[in-house]
């Protein structure tokens, strides 16, 4: 497993400028050291899909509009401060940020939302 982990990392190394100089424009693949580090943000992102598919499911859909401001608006702020500091780092600390936040904003709700269906439980089964 770390081998396959190793030659993908090192073919990113070798060929990655290449690629995101045919994807992007030649100003990203001077940055291709940041490459490995952008896939940080997408594993929060994917999880807290997960998060946000569970809100879904319990019907949680008002909860979900906050949930998208409260992202969006600390992904604004922190693109202010650290783009304009930390160019292309920044917007990926950034969105790291904003997931991180959605992420955690995600667990509380259905934290809160599990802890009162479990007091309502109990109160009716006291009440039987």
């Amino acid at each position: 497993m770390e081998q396959a982990s190793a030659f993908r990392h090192a073919h990113l190394e070798i060929r990655g400028r290449e690629i995101l100089t045919l994807l992007f424009r030649p100003e990203y693949a001077e940055r291709a050291d940041l490459s490995p580090g952008s896939w940080l943000p997408v594993l929060f992102c994917l999880w807290r899909n997960f998060w946000d598919f569970g809100m879904t499911a319990a019907g949680f859909y008002h909860s979900q509009v906050y949930l998208n401001i409260l992202a969006n608006v600390s992904l604004v702020a922190a693109c202010y401060w650290l783009v304009a500091a930390k160019g292309l780092l920044g917007a990926i600390l950034a969105m790291l940020i904003a997931a991180i936040v959605q992420l955690l904003a995600s667990v509380v709700i259905l934290a809160a939302a599990m802890r009162n269906e479990v007091q309502c439980s109990n109160g009716n089964a006291r009440a039987a």
